[in-house]
């Protein structure tokens, strides 16, 4: 009996050691036979918080099955894109800013998302603040002291949230008043725009307020600043016709202000009033409630050209529109905008370097690449003799591997030179209207299923004088004047480049010949160069990898910001964001900075505006 009892058990062991191998060959299978998918994901800051003050903000992306991490961190609220088996994962946000002596702290979870192809998926941020750890006391203060109006004396200024804008940067600090009204706060060196409004008693419109004052310079020393609040009660009900006038200074005679936008916020709300300027400069609108409001922000002037134009600064401006009562005419203001820096009706929309890979051998296909210009403006404009370049400098290197000691100058290094042929009248873009310039003017996605883009009706395509360059002769080509490259000129996949639109002002050879500069490669050899001043650009985006780019080859007033693919061969485009629509065309979004400009890792468009 002994013998068969070891015997049977011998075998149960056996038993189980097989469906412990099998459970470990099968487990081992259905995990290698996942699906791998991009997922994106996006970040919505708080109501009322600026995406730039949303800082060092890490996303977490945990499998719920096998607990494998994946994490990365976004700048000012961008989407980050994560290659993830299918499955379900637990999100984690967490981030934090420094506010002087308490800390903001961003958090937001998404818990058992199922993720089973490429998705964006969203996850909104909440706000709270914990004591600093790292404040020391004796620091610089920036004192903002909150003075109350006559009409609202008798309330305290306890608890008034004040909000400190940076000039520059765009970035914003906020603190709380306390019993005696006075905000604190400690920021960088710089100039700052203060604001503040809401109710001193909630639920009570006879409390509101509203404060704003401009040009707090931040230094080395402890410094108060006073904020005069407006009481915003008591002006009465009802609305008429508004028009003030706008003027340009008369060296900028030349300029004109037709079709640009102003718009009026009633204070202490976000409500917004449009106003659109005519050829003298009058802006007008039909019908605007009584009340308090805030003129500021900015427009263009239009060069005679069409192409160049000039951002102008609206200087702050407060407004009271009430009934005037009896025949007295209503006050018309007339408001001096500043120039501020130079700009251009011609944007990029997409420029599409990461291209694409074959789908049936899944190698990389490099022939697909195209750049698309988009007029932003409301007035017709011609593109002859406007070029497209890419940079010399690499955003991947600290010195950008080639003529380092142009960083941080106000020159650029083009690494080739395409310009569109014309004699200044030839090629018409209307307001809304785009133009593509292609590698290769053909249908790829035909050629190559991998490829999601057809160019064979691209306006414009590149050719290089060697024979392994080949030539669409229906598609109209660039005139190149340079390039890098000693056989075909292609665009750096990876995106690592700064690229921006230029217009000499005298023909080309002209304008090259008074640019050339001889230069020295990092193995010693010589070479000739172009150096263009930067006030020859209409536009420029640095594109980087995406932790950020290592150099800049590109001055800060072109682009303060920057934007990025995540790969390279994943046909993807960065693409300009849409900042709003004036009837059926679309305004795209320009601040001169790509961070808040451009979405990474976006579908190819060409030719089509997506919102």
């Amino acid at each position: 009996m002994k013998s068969k009892s070891i015997f049977y058990r011998g075998e149960l062991l056996l038993v189980a050691l097989f469906a412990l191998l099998s459970f470990l060959y099968l487990g081992c299978r259905e995990e290698t036979t996942l699906d791998e998918i991009d997922v994106e994901i996006r970040l919505t800051p708080p109501e009322d918080v600026d995406p730039l003050d949303v800082s060092d903000v890490y996303v977490v992306l945990e499998n719920v099955r096998t607990g494998h991490r994946d994490s990365a961190q976004s700048v000012a609220c961008q989407p980050l894109t994560f290659r993830i088996t299918s499955g379900n994962y637990n999100i984690h946000v967490h981030g934090k800013k420094d506010e002087g002596k308490m800390l903001a702290v961003y958090a937001g979870v998404a818990l058992r998302v199922a993720f089973s192809k490429y998705e964006r998926y969203t996850v909104a941020l909440e706000k709270s603040y914990v004591a600093n750890p790292d404040w020391v006391e004796g620091r610089m203060v920036t004192s903002i002291q909150v003075e109350l109006p006559a009409l609202l004396a008798a309330l305290s200024p306890e608890g008034i949230v004040v909000s400190l804008k940076e000039a520059v940067t765009q970035k914003v600090a906020s603190a709380v008043t306390n019993a005696k009204g006075i905000a604190e706060f400690v920021v960088p060196e710089g100039t700052y725009v203060a604001d503040c409004s809401g109710e001193l008693v909630k639920g009570r419109e006879d409390t509101r307020y509203y404060g704003h004052k401009e040009d707090i310079v931040v230094g080395h020393e402890n410094s108060v600043h006073r904020l005069v609040l407006q009481a915003l009660g008591g002006i009465g009900e009802g609305e008429s016709a508004y028009q003030l006038y706008v003027r340009l200074p008369a060296a900028y005679s030349s300029y004109s202000l037709e079709g640009e936008k102003l718009y009026l916020q009633k204070m202490g709300t976000s409500t917004m009033y449009e106003l659109t300027c005519d050829a003298s400069g009058k802006a007008s609108i039909a019908s605007l409630p009584y009340g308090f409001y805030a003129l500021q922000g900015q427009v263009n002037a239009h060069a005679p050209d069409g192409i160049r134009m000039y951002v102008c600064r609206i200087p702050y401006t407060e407004i009271r529109h009430a009934e005037t009562g009896g025949t007295q005419p209503p006050v018309e203001p007339k408001v001096e905008v500043a120039p501020s820096y130079p700009t251009s009706a011609l944007v990029f929309k997409e420029i599409y370097f990461t291209k694409s890979r074959s789908a049936a051998t899944g190698e990389m296909y490099n022939e697909d690449g195209y750049v698309e210009l988009y007029n932003n403006s409301s007035q017709p404009i011609y593109i002859d003799g406007v070029s497209i370049s890419e940079t010399f400098q690499v955003t991947a290197s600290k010195n950008g591997v080639f003529f380092s000691e142009y960083l941080g100058t106000d020159n650029v290094i083009p690494g080739f030179i395409f310009t569109f042929p014309g004699s200044g009248r030839e090629h018409r873009l209307a307001p809304g209207q785009s133009v593509i310039m292609a590698e290769n003017a053909l249908n790829h996605h035909a050629i190559n299923p991998g490829s999601p883009v057809d160019l064979s009706t691209a306006d414009f395509e590149m050719v290089d004088n060697d024979w392994h360059d080949t030539d669409t002769p229906e598609v109209p080509n660039m005139i190149n004047y340079f390039t890098f490259s000693k056989t075909v000129t292609d665009f750096h996949n990876r995106g690592w480049k700064g690229w921006f639109i230029m217009k000499a002002d005298k023909p080309m050879p002209e304008f090259l010949a008074e640019h050339i500069e001889d230069a020295v490669y990092p193995n010693g050899s010589s070479a000739k160069i172009y150096v263009i001043p930067s006030r020859y650009i209409l536009d420029g985006v640095i594109s980087a990898p995406p932790s950020g780019p290592m150099c800049r080859p590109l001055p800060v007033h072109v682009d303060a910001g920057y934007t990025y693919c995540s790969k390279n061969n994943i046909a993807k485009t960065i693409r300009r964001k849409v900042a709003r629509k004036e009837g059926k065309r679309y305004i795209l979004q320009d601040t001169n900075n790509s961070t808040l400009d451009f979405i990474p890792d976006s579908d190819p468009s060409p030719h089509v505006v997506v919102e």
